[in-house]
């Protein structure tokens, strides 16, 4: 082969190559506005794997330019093909653990929910006891005697304080 056809091979490869590599660029951007953190480490992985693959065709060309074009060519169409196939699978299963982890947070969340409602309706008969007891200790205290108009207001004020004395040194 001249070099001329070495030199058209060559950039052709190069531009599939920086073709490939901005296409691998626009669907990680992609994937990273939604799952940011994934894509942040898928990218990494692909930058890591193109940096090797990089170093080893541009070693490769230096010792064996005119011999191995071919060979270069169709490493590299491989490594992108495979590079494409790893990111398709994990992009998938990316999504899949994401639908799971947000179903499960929503579970989490309903039984979160109910729990509080059962909290909030034994907290609400726990107060409407404590109100009926209020009521039973006051009738209690007050039945069987006849008083005079001051004297209920006296009394009523009297017993409220002795109750709220009581509630406190047992709280």
């Amino acid at each position: 082969m001249d070099s001329g056809v070495v030199t058209v091979l060559i950039f052709g490869a190069i531009s599939l190559i920086f073709g490939l590599i901005i296409y691998l660029i626009v669907m990680m951007r992609r994937l990273n506005a939604s799952f940011a953190k994934l894509g942040f480490l898928v990218r990494e992985d692909a930058k890591k794997y193109f940096d090797e693959a990089a170093d080893k065709i541009v070693d490769t060309n230096k010792q064996f330019q005119e011999n191995y074009v071919d060979i270069v060519h169709k490493g590299t169409q491989s490594a992108l093909q495979d590079v494409s196939n790893v990111m398709r699978t994990a992009v998938v299963k990316a999504q899949q653990d994401a639908g799971s982890i947000i179903i499960e947070a929503r579970k989490q969340a309903q039984d979160i929910i109910i729990g509080a409602q059962h909290e909030s309706a034994a907290y609400k008969q726990k107060a409407l006891e404590q109100s009926a007891q209020t009521i039973e200790w006051v009738v209690g205290q007050y039945i069987g005697k006849t008083y005079t108009d001051q004297q209920h207001i006296d009394l009523i004020r009297s017993l409220l304080q002795e109750y709220i004395n009581e509630n406190r040194t047992s709280q």
